[in-house]
């Protein structure tokens, strides 16, 4: 009886392993930075349930020859295993700061400034090799506007939509010293453009996730 017991017991602990080790199923959906680097985020999108289990783990750069790689942790574990299809934001405090005051989503994790190398990187989650985004000098836009989305190309540019694990959505203006000047008129037209994509793209996800 007591051998039936403790094999039973072991049976059951090993069939809870995979569930508590459940970490690996996300990629890296949308990185983006201003020009000075104190603006940036990485954003990762789930593709399973059960995908909770991210404390221990981190998203670090393979900075290219002359640069110094970096990495930031990630977690705590995340409050729900309904991670299909969710998205986990880590930014930097300067993105946190200016989220704040614009309105757009909170981030969930905190990178250091200039996480990302404006001119060329390579960003890793969780020591996965083939969750790998690479890009090379000039890719990476840095008007503040716009951000490198790996869900609508390899990679697409467009209009950065960050969003967070509790479902927030929206876009960030880090337009700095860097980007040209505009009149009233225009930096209206342009922040209407920006709503308009923002609001466009973010349909295409959702549609995504319920054709999902």
């Amino acid at each position: 009886m007591r051998t039936w017991f403790h094999a039973s017991l072991l049976l059951m602990l090993l069939a809870a392993l995979p569930a508590q080790a459940g970490h690996h199923q996300w990629f890296i959906s949308e990185i983006f930075s201003n020009a000075d680097g104190t603006v940036q985020f990485v954003e990762l999108k789930g593709t399973a349930d059960n995908e909770q289990f991210i404390n221990g783990f981190n998203v670090a750069t393979l900075a290219p020859e002359g640069a110094v790689p970096t990495s930031a942790p990630i977690g705590p574990n995340l409050p729900s295993n309904l991670t299909a299809g969710k998205y986990l934001l880590i930014a930097t405090s300067g993105y946190a700061t200016l989220a704040g005051l614009q309105g757009a989503p909170a981030p969930d994790r905190t990178l250091p400034n200039n996480f990302l190398e404006i001119n060329g990187d390579r960003v890793r989650y969780a020591s996965i090799a083939a969750t790998d985004r690479a890009y090379g000098a000039g890719v990476l836009p840095t008007n503040g506007i716009f951000s490198l989305d790996y869900e609508v190309g390899s990679p697409g540019t467009t209009f950065n939509t960050p969003q967070n694990f509790a479902g927030a959505t929206g876009s960030i203006n880090a337009a700095g010293p860097g980007v040209p000047s505009l009149s009233r008129v225009g930096l209206i037209a342009l922040l209407g453009c920006v709503v308009m994509a923002a609001a466009f793209k973010l349909r295409q996800r959702a549609d995504a996730g319920a054709a999902a």
